[in-house]
């Protein structure tokens, strides 16, 4: 029997329900689920009973999230917003970011190369 009315395609409904359940447990993942992880790794970090290997674990990933495992993190300043900032913290963040700009053109000797290694 022939009808005016187009078919439905099931499969379109089931992929938009699909993606918007997916985004929904992103979103979770992202909040909910970060917030849980820190306080559980904070936890084991703090625990002195806590297995050496789980305390080690969680110690990298606390630092992982505060971006300290790599030398750009490290010698990241603090970010504020400048709106925020006085003019002498302004200054100083004028002075901080020439300086990082000279040490990147400088040339580089033998001495002064990294490894990449874990300590670098």
């Amino acid at each position: 029997m022939m009808t005016d009315e187009p078919d439905l395609d099931f499969s379109l409904i089931e992929e938009e329900e699909d993606s918007r359940l997916r985004a929904v447990l992103i979103r979770q993942a992202r909040t909910e689920g970060v917030r849980v992880a820190y306080d559980t790794a904070l936890a084991i970090c703090r625990d002195p009973s806590a297995p050496a290997q789980a305390r080690a674990s969680a110690i990298r990933s606390l630092l992982e999230v505060g971006d300290l495992l790599n030398a750009k993190g490290r010698e990241a300043a603090p970010t504020k917003d400048p709106a925020a900032m006085s003019a002498d913290e302004i200054s100083a963040e004028i002075v901080r970011a020439r300086a990082q700009l000279a040490a990147s053109k400088a040339p580089r000797s033998r001495t002064n190369v990294k490894n990449n290694g874990a300590f670098d």
